[in-house]
């Protein structure tokens, strides 16, 4: 035998990966198609986040609206000179019972939408009882001669 023969039965020749045996390369193309495998369900996973996370966000935007928007609640319209002030404020007071809003807060809400001399009643009042519908109520059907007496 040859110098050159005696070294290659020594030294193996390397066997790359993909040169080697079969029980080697299906190892290696298994290994290398979880690693691409896993690859695509990240990539898939990050972008279900991205979706979820602009939802999220119109969400939070929804949620930061004021509740009158959110609630769409109709507006009451000002009082008018043609209207009979018992008959706007009896419409008033069942338009503030069918949309639930609390007796604490019915004279803020008509206060505003007060004109002639229901405002002038309104403005001629302490401030103490300004903030109770009952006590506004009788000054103002006062002013235009409306009493118990009117009906009978």
């Amino acid at each position: 035998m040859s110098a050159r023969e005696d070294e290659q039965v020594r030294t193996p020749h390397k066997q790359s990966p993909v040169e080697g045996s079969e029980g080697q390369q299906s190892e290696f193309s298994v290994g290398g198609e979880l690693i691409r495998q896993v690859e695509e369900d990240r990539k898939a996973f990050l972008e279900a986040v991205r979706e979820n996370s602009q939802s999220l966000v119109s969400g939070l935007q929804a949620l930061q609206t004021p509740a009158a928007v959110v609630r769409r609640e109709p507006k009451h319209r000002k009082l008018e000179d043609a209207d009979a002030v018992e008959h706007y404020l009896v419409a008033f007071e069942w338009f503030a019972t069918t949309y639930h809003v609390p007796k604490e807060a019915w004279a803020q809400r008509v206060a505003p939408l007060l004109t002639g001399k229901a405002q002038a009643a309104y403005a001629c009042m302490y401030l103490e009882k300004m903030g109770d519908y009952d006590k506004l109520k009788k000054p103002i059907l006062r002013r235009y001669d409306i009493t118990e007496e009117t009906y009978r």
